[in-house]
């Protein structure tokens, strides 16, 4: 009746459209339109089923059943994701084959049954099975069904053999660039590094590659990052909930630096810190820290004075003076805690690094003052199986009016007591404000020090989240700040701001990090006056710019925006396994090479798809790990063996003898 009728054909009875469940995505055959496929997911994000009709939705059968350990396209070995990805589409040539992706890629047809179609752990090139991680949608030619388009977290894959039985696929994101970053960080020379949700921390060294192209340092999701001035092979990067790493050769690995001052759990039976590679009391997702660098006088006299800081979900702030040394592993403070147990959102030091900042989730700040004057070492203490330091100088406040709002950024300009703060959220009237008295030492006036850089009027800056600000050192009367709707700057005229956008080339894309860097105008050349501003955008790549630079930079590789750095698709193998003695008799090895430290399971099927055994491997160790296989109860023939961890699954052929 063209929509001016509806009838119900969802129910409880068998046979009938199933009514309960979560997200659900249905599709009709283009060849014949009695026949319809639905796919559910559960209250688990895991797949629930997946039905068909073929008599245009009058009665259902189910042809995929959840709860399989072995057929299961929404999860990983950590958790389900249906509600985040779930690509489905019916073959335009043939209603009896469909595709059904989530984390990883699945067809069925009437005489093939369910088959896994990628291979999403293995990302190298030659691998022609190989699509990223996370499908939300698969789009055929409407002219060629043999051409087929999968869209996922990793960008557009390409098959031009769908019509295989075991299509074959393609990276298609030359120059598509829609990548989400977290953040930005630069050095001297110009090279940047971002980490990025679900493409992991990606690095532009401009070494044999152009502006649109970098090479995957670390994998899975990223998060904040920082490059040291003062040795260029030293980085920093993060996975999600405190998981912080570091690299002293120039991103070709990574590994973790913490202590057991803050990672001391879980603990031994016999109350040893055991430590999970985790900051204690978890972390954001995207877990705050920063670098601080004495670039001047290690440009006089080769001194190296630095300090990392971060904080934790239940309000510890944590500092280390030692983070370029790299032969040892660091030693952490616990340098100050909110009182109310908040989450860290941020933290930024002073221009001299003498004073450590910390925002919250809930519109607070935390000030510790005088780091460059007092001993860490010997303030430390042992208390409840915690070593912390007693910090003297520790201040603690919440913004007025700004309370409850969540703080995304803090940062300090020349003037040695102004602080910039930034907010997030929508719902609120104002997302940015400023203390021109930062470093008082009554708690009072420093709180009553705030007042808001909104503005009025026409040239207000809109209601909206902004995530980052920064005063450029070569041009210190403007205030640049990322918001979600792109770049914008502000004049201070008088007690007010006028705010324009500066989104020329670039568009109202989400801007998560703005940075300032100098850079070296040759090998050995720094010039101060050359400064940088780099932005992360959470949608469009990476972004460099010249705008803000009052004195010429000679650099010729320093484009503005417009002229976006970009990423291209990991090329690096997460983990690879294999067997021997092969065929096995009674007991046999099992390698795996893995890229990073990371839990796993194990599982073994017969080619029938039957469950034969299943191990928790616990954490493997970067490089190469050993399994021993008992398969001394397996009836000789072909297996399969399933290694799954969060960077994905892989497998290989066993046989029995």
């Amino acid at each position: 009746s063209n929509g001016a009728n509806f009838e119900l054909k969802s129910g409880n009875g068998i046979g009938q459209f199933p009514a309960a469940g979560n997200r659900k995505r249905i599709a009709v055959a283009p060849t014949n339109n009695d026949y319809i496929y639905a796919v559910n997911v559960d209250g688990n994000e895991c797949l629930r089923w997946v039905i068909r009709s073929t008599d245009g939705g009058d009665t259902w059968e189910e042809i995929g059943a959840g709860g399989s350990d072995f057929f299961a396209p929404m999860s990983n070995s950590v958790q389900c994701q249906g509600s985040y990805d779930l690509a489905f589409a019916i073959d335009p040539a043939n209603e009896n084959r469909i595709f059904l992706g989530g984390i990883s890629f699945w067809s069925w047809s009437l005489d093939g049954s369910w088959q896994e179609l990628d291979s999403y752990f293995n990302s190298n090139p030659a691998n022609l099975y190989y699509i990223h991680a996370d499908k939300h949608d698969v789009v055929f030619d409407p002219n060629d069904p043999n051409t087929m388009y999968i869209l996922c977290d990793g960008g557009i894959f390409k098959s031009e053999d769908a019509q295989n039985a075991r299509p074959t696929f393609r990276r298609s994101n030359k120059k598509f660039n829609v990548t989400q970053f977290y953040s930005v960080a630069a050095d001297l020379y110009g090279r940047v590094l971002g980490g990025t949700q679900d493409n992991g921390t990606q690095f532009v060294n401009f070494n044999n590659n152009s502006l649109l192209t970098s090479a995957l340092v670390n994998g899975g999701d990223g998060g904040y990052a920082e490059i040291s001035d003062l040795n260029a092979n030293v980085m920093f990067a993060a996975t999600p909930e405190g998981n912080l790493l570091r690299s002293g050769s120039g991103g070709q690995s990574f590994n973790t630096f913490l202590d057991e001052r803050i990672d001391c759990q879980p603990t031994t039976s016999s109350g040893a810190c055991s430590g999970d590679d985790l900051m204690d009391g978890g972390a954001e997702f995207v877990t705050p820290f920063v670098l601080w660098e004495d670039l001047l006088t290690y440009l006089i006299t080769g001194g190296s004075n630095a300090k990392f800081a971060t904080g934790s979900a239940n309000g510890k702030l944590w500092m280390t003076n030692q983070p370029l040394q790299l032969n040892t592993v660091p030693r952490w403070y616990n340098v100050g805690e909110f009182q109310s147990g908040t989450v860290i959102s941020c933290v930024a030091f002073s221009e001299d690094g003498n004073t450590l900042f910390a925002g919250s989730s809930n519109g607070r700040i935390l000030r510790v003052t005088g780091l460059g004057s007092i001993d860490l070492e010997a303030q430390h203490s042992e208390v409840s199986e915690n070593i912390y330091v007693d910090m003297p100088n520790v201040t603690e406040i919440s913004v007025p009016g700004f309370v409850g709002q969540y703080i995304t950024s803090l940062a300090f300009s020349d003037l040695a007591t102004t602080l910039y703060v930034t907010f997030g959220g929508y719902g609120n009237d104002e997302n940015v404000a400023i203390s021109e008295n930062a470093l008082a030492a009554d708690e009072n006036t420093f709180r009553n020090s705030f007042v808001s850089m909104q503005g009025s009027g026409d040239t207000a800056l809109p209601p909206m989240p902004v995530y980052d600000v920064i005063v450029p050192k070569s041009n210190p009367s403007k205030i640049v700040v990322g918001t979600d709707m792109g770049v914008w700057a502000a004049d201070k005229l008088g007690d007010s701001y006028t705010w324009t956008p500066q989104n020329a080339g670039l568009g109202n894309v989400p801007v998560f990090r703005v940075r300032e860097e100098s850079v070296l105008q040759s090998i050995d050349i720094l010039t101060p006056d050359c400064k940088v501003m780099y932005i992360g955008t959470h949608g469009k790549g990476l972004y460099r710019s010249r705008t803000y630079t009052q004195f010429t930079c000679e650099t010729s590789e320093l484009d503005d925006f417009g002229n976006n750095l970009g990423i291209e698709e990991e090329t690096q193998e997460a983990i690879a396994i294999s067997a021997y003695p092969n065929p096995m008799n009674q007991t046999g090895t099992l390698k795996i090479v893995s890229d990073k430290m990371a839990y796993a399971k194990m599982a073994i099927y017969n080619m029938e798809g039957k469950l034969m055994s299943t191990q928790d491997l616990g954490k493997l160790q970067h490089g190469e790990n050993t399994i021993n296989l008992d398969v001394s109860q397996f009836a000789a023939g072909n297996y399969i063996a399933i290694v799954a961890t969060e960077e994905g699954r892989v497998s290989t052929k066993i046989a029995v003898q």
